[in-house]
């Protein structure tokens, strides 16, 4: 006869087992509403702004991912042609240099472009703008601004909400 730990713990295991993936899919499936939603709001934004450029620090959420089919995913995580997304046009391939071409990106100094024309922005989150700003500081201008031009989400911590962000270089850094 199994003793009273070994029951117990077996109880245990199994409830565990069953618990964890039901709670952890419904993570997932909440998470993948919201980045549908902040989807929505790029993709919006982007097409009732056609004279700028969008480069996006935001794209199709690992969560999303996780909880549609891969067509599903294919079809939703389409962004409109005035972004590009972050990631892949950093590493100098055949591919990323025809979305650069496609904008009349200075190749040479890809990030300098936040700064060097007037019709770019960056998609993110607060956290990111601020790097990306320091980086800029650092590589280009010491006297580079940042504003927030829009906010993209309604989430009450500024630090997370998704919004759009523009750089610009003063005389003074003011």
């Amino acid at each position: 006869m199994p003793s009273f730990f070994t029951v117990l713990l077996s109880v245990i295991c199994i409830v565990l087992a069953f618990a964890f993936p039901v709670n952890h899919a419904e993570s997932i499936k909440a998470d993948a509403a919201e980045t549908s939603i902040i989807q929505d709001n790029i993709r919006q934004y982007a097409s009732s702004h056609p004279e700028q450029i969008f480069i996006l620090n935001v794209v199709c959420d690992e969560a999303y991912v996780k909880s549609h089919s891969v067509f599903e995913t294919f079809k939703t995580c389409r962004y409109e042609d005035n972004t590009i997304p972050r990631g892949g046009w950093e590493i100098f391939a055949a591919p990323d240099d025809y979305i650069l071409d496609k904008h009349d990106f200075d190749k040479d100094h890809r990030y300098g472009n936040l700064i060097n024309r007037s019709d770019v922005r960056l998609i993110g989150d607060k956290s990111t703008a601020n790097r990306m700003l320091t980086f800029l500081r650092e590589h280009y201008d010491s006297n580079v601004t940042l504003t927030k031009e829009a906010s993209l989400t309604d989430d009450d911590d500024p630090n997370n909400s998704i919004g759009v962000y523009r750089y610009s270089k003063t005389a003074n850094g003011q």
